[in-house]
């Protein structure tokens, strides 16, 4: 089993969903950004023993319900590769977020790091196809007006048997207070 976590930050990105999903109608793409809620990511996506996914669920869901709401201050919209995202300014919310998710399930369920968790880059992946159309949606969303800052206060929690993006589905929601 795979294993993503990520700040629910749909709802607040409303009005540049609708854009990305015009886009995406425009260009005829299977944007794969487009089968979850938007969301910004807090660590790549890990494999883990299937006899232990259940109990990893459980850990980091009760961390995330200990947490205090926080703000997230998005920085720019970015094409890298065939990704087209909205990044986020690090901070130390998030930084620690990802520190703790890094190493206690690393320690406890033994989910191994993943490329370039090391630099991890905070992030709302907005577009992401089979690379033919990146540069072209890039062209239409790279001006896209975006809040200036989101609240960080729900969290969720998905899983995938295979791996493969668009595979990935919400699990577990968590609310802080």
């Amino acid at each position: 089993m795979f294993l993503w976590f990520a700040v629910n930050v749909d709802e607040q990105l409303c009005p540049l969903k609708r854009r990305v999903q015009a886009v995406s109608a425009q260009l005829n793409a299977q944007n794969q950004a487009l089968t979850l809620p938007f969301h910004v990511s807090l660590r790549i996506s890990a494999p883990v023993d299937d006899a232990k996914w259940e109990a990893a669920v459980d850990a980091a869901a009760s961390y995330f319900a200990s947490l205090s709401p926080f703000e997230i201050t998005p920085d720019c919209i970015e094409q890298n590769g065939a990704i087209i995202w909205l990044r986020m300014a690090e901070n130390e919310p998030l930084s620690e977020i990802h520190r703790h998710l890094m190493d206690d399930l690393q320690k406890r369920f033994a989910m191994p790091p993943q490329p370039f968790d090391d630099r991890f880059i905070f992030h709302s992946t907005l577009f992401m196809d089979d690379g033919t159309q990146t540069e072209a949606a890039y062209a239409l969303l790279k001006d896209a007006p975006f809040p200036g800052k989101l609240t960080a206060n729900q969290f969720f929690i998905g899983a995938s048997v295979t791996g493969i993006p668009g595979d990935y589905r919400e699990i577990r929601t968590v609310n802080t207070f």
